[in-house]
């Protein structure tokens, strides 16, 4: 009989507070999962963002495969082989219950049943009473596969219960969040049988505010989400009490206030910016905080690297694996547990050798900054692989740009660039980012195939809601 597969994805979700010295989270749910499996901590995602991440997890396959544009956002290729429809090919049931922005971006499209819930919404918000509810309603009929997107760590940490607001629950919002969280994974846990189920644990890419101090956290929420000043809160609350009839006077006073908020925010980020550069700091703690004030789409590996635990089901090693693999190597293992005729051709490769506690040689690690939105301003240009204990990037259109080699043994913050000492490991590096890209074609163009504009629309409303546009 097949194994039942809970597939738990936490977005934003870093390697090091899931597992390690660098983890102050209070975790035993997530220890005795770790604890009963095999914990990857050097797992490495191909994108820095969710739409990519998911995509390239699905497929198996690189960004520039896995993703096509849709109008204001990147979609999963439905042209591409996919995971999920394989799993259904095999008799699965598959469900998913995920962000209702990253199912309009076509990534649950081939599920059986889509549960779908709002904005931002994490587990204390309702998620988990719906998670629940999926186990003892019995929505799920064996074998079953069900996904489960939690956005309880994505971005700056959000609300929970006050209790886990304390310092021994984590030194800062974002560990507090997972210990929070924890509570909530014990309860799906009792919920399954490990003897007949696998459970995945992963993440679609990883995020350097799980490292941010509680200083960093203040300047972020305040240049992001401070108040306005006291005029645009007369204009807004004028603008307010118009009758209809004043419409388009309605709708200029909008579009000003908007306008003028964002002015106030760009200054906001301007003076904050130019307090950091005149700080007296290493290019590490100079980047994280510039990102914690104006993110940037690179591919340092605060961005990169994610847990991955298998456990339950057909794991019968137990052990913390430190060797390199990839998100897109993440189905390819799974298939290969459960033991189904596997027909997709993918960038990824099956761990179940290391699972099995045998050696295996490594995979080159592709990696990109894309954003989730066309419409993005912010920088996504930067190819590059990690190999070896070597990273090196450059640009997508000019090898001859923004080039950047890093010895991740000696220099694990990527401190220090090695492109004009190493010229010889450029070269070699190059060939190797070369031959992947030669096999993945350029990001397709906009296809009318996503251009119902209801879609955009509602689309659009999604994004304005969530403060992406």
């Amino acid at each position: 009989m097949k194994p039942n597969i809970l597939f738990l994805l936490v977005d934003s979700f870093r390697a090091d507070k899931c597992y390690g010295k660098e983890k102050s989270s209070i975790t035993p749910n997530l220890d005795s999962l770790i604890k009963k499996g095999s914990c990857f901590i050097q797992t490495i995602s191909s994108a820095p963002v969710t739409i990519p991440g998911v995509s390239c997890i699905f497929t198996g396959q690189y960004p520039s495969k896995s993703v096509i544009r849709g109008g204001n956002r990147l979609k999963l290729n439905p042209k591409l082989p996919n995971f999920i429809s394989l799993l259904k090919n095999s008799d699965y049931s598959t469900t998913a219950i995920i962000p209702k922005l990253l199912s309009l971006s076509g990534v649950t499209a081939d599920f059986d049943n889509v549960i779908e819930t709002p904005g931002h919404d994490g587990l204390y918000d309702g998620v988990g009473k719906k998670i629940l509810e999926v186990f003892e309603e019995k929505k799920l009929h064996d074998p079953w596969f069900f996904y489960v997107h939690l956005l309880d760590v994505h971005g700056t940490a959000r609300g929970f219960p006050e209790k886990f607001n304390e310092s021994k629950y984590g030194i800062n919002q974002y560990e507090r969040m997972i210990s929070s969280m924890d509570f909530w994974l014990g309860k799906f846990f009792q919920k399954i049988n490990f003897e007949n189920t696998m459970v995945v644990l992963t993440a679609d890419h990883s995020s350097d505010v799980g490292i941010y101090t509680s200083e960093m956290e203040f300047d972020k929420d305040n240049v992001n989400h401070g108040h306005m000043n006291t005029s645009l809160k007369l204009g807004s609350k004028f603008s307010s009490y118009l009758p209809n009839s004043f419409l388009p006077l309605k709708s200029r006073m909008k579009k000003f206030l908007v306008q003028r908020k964002e002015k106030i925010k760009s200054q906001k980020k301007f003076d904050k910016l130019e307090q950091i550069n005149e700080k007296n700091l290493g290019p590490y703690e100079k980047r994280i905080l510039q990102h914690s004030i104006n993110p940037e789409y690179d591919v340092y590996d605060d961005r990169f690297i994610v847990p991955l635990i298998f456990s339950g089901y057909g794991i019968n090693n137990h052990s913390v694996i430190k060797q390199q693999v990839r998100t897109v190597d993440v189905f390819p293992t799974i298939i290969d547990i459960i033991k189904i005729p596997n027909n997709i051709k993918s960038d990824g490769i099956s761990l179940f050798s290391l699972v099995e506690g045998e050696p295996m040689k490594e995979f080159p690690a592709y990696m990109e900054s894309i954003a989730n939105w066309t419409k993005s301003t912010r920088t996504t240009d930067v190819i590059g692989i990690r190999y070896n204990q070597y990273k090196y990037f450059r640009s997508r259109k000019d090898k001859q740009k923004k080039i950047g080699l890093f010895n991740l043994h000696d220099d694990p913050h990527e401190e220090y660039n090695l492109a004009q000492k190493q010229p010889k490991k450029i070269i070699e590096m190059e060939k190797i980012l070369s031959s992947i890209i030669s096999n993945n074609n350029d990001l397709k163009t906009e296809s009318n195939e996503f251009r119902d504009l209801d879609e955009e629309k509602l689309v659009e409303d999604e994004l304005r809601k969530l403060g992406y546009l």
